[in-house]
């Protein structure tokens, strides 16, 4: 019996570090969703961005496009510089925002939108930031919008 016993502790003791020994990628500690919202002939979609520098994107259902998950990486280098903006920039609801862009459409007409949810939060249109904290979070959205391959909305 009490070789029984043995055997079970060494089997698990095996599976366990096996376990830890396999590479996984650490799991993020901090995120951000990159939303755009979307018009009548611009698709929208969300894009996740961990602060492990992972980037996932799916367009939304609601738009009509479909289309596979893309996923991409950031350096290291811009990962830090997007979360040292998104934590300048905080809380993102308060950030100062301009006049609506798309001027020549009706005033209940959807417009296209980019906007964070960070920490709970959602930030007004980053496209029309007015703030240099905003102004430099948006630069960073575009650049991670664009290395998983989705379209940027024309912005000043």
């Amino acid at each position: 019996m009490l070789l029984f016993f043995i055997c079970i502790a060494l089997l698990l003791t095996a599976s366990a570090s096996a376990r830890t020994t396999h590479h996984r990628t650490p799991a993020p500690t901090d995120y951000v969703y990159i939303v755009n919202s979307g018009s009548f002939d611009i698709p929208g979609y969300r894009v996740y961005l961990g602060s492990n520098g992972k980037l996932a994107a799916v367009y939304l259902p609601h738009t009509g496009r479909h289309g596979p998950r893309r996923t991409a990486s950031l350096t290291p280098l811009v990962t830090r510089r997007i979360f040292a903006d998104l934590k300048q920039a905080s809380p993102v609801n308060a950030l100062p925002q301009g006049a609506r862009l798309d001027t020549n459409l009706p005033v209940d007409a959807p417009e296209v939108r980019i906007y964070v949810y960070y920490h709970t939060r959602q930030s007004p249109d980053l496209r029309t930031a007015t703030s240099v904290a905003g102004k430099a979070l948006y630069q960073d959205v575009k650049q991670a919008i664009q290395a998983v391959r989705m379209p940027v909305p024309n912005a000043p």
